[in-house]
């Protein structure tokens, strides 16, 4: 991941590399981190989001908590990006700092 954030912030423009959708990673967290990280880095370079980022496919059922570290959830909740949250994804602070 930190290869990826790498790359898209070496770009002028992101959007073709986020455009294409990725294979499925045959994980429903992993799958809904992927179109959290889209729609997050489109966000913040300004372009368009993915369409593939927002399918129904890319949204957890459920919360995941990215650790499992005491006292995680609290900061996770406060820390998590919108569009990590809104699938139900909670990292810690400065998890995607290189975004």
């Amino acid at each position: 991941m930190r290869e990826l954030l790498d790359e898209l912030a070496l770009r002028p423009d992101p959007a073709p590399a986020i455009a294409q959708e990725p294979e499925p990673t045959g994980d429903a967290r992993f799958d809904a981190y992927l179109g959290a990280l889209a729609e997050h880095v489109a966000l913040k370079r300004d372009v368009d989001r993915p369409p593939w980022s927002v399918d129904r496919s890319r949204f957890l059922d459920s919360f995941w908590f990215v650790s499992d570290v005491d006292g995680f959830r609290a900061v996770a909740l406060a820390a998590s990006p919108a569009a990590f949250r809104r699938r139900g994804v909670f990292l810690g602070p400065g998890a995607l700092e290189r975004c």
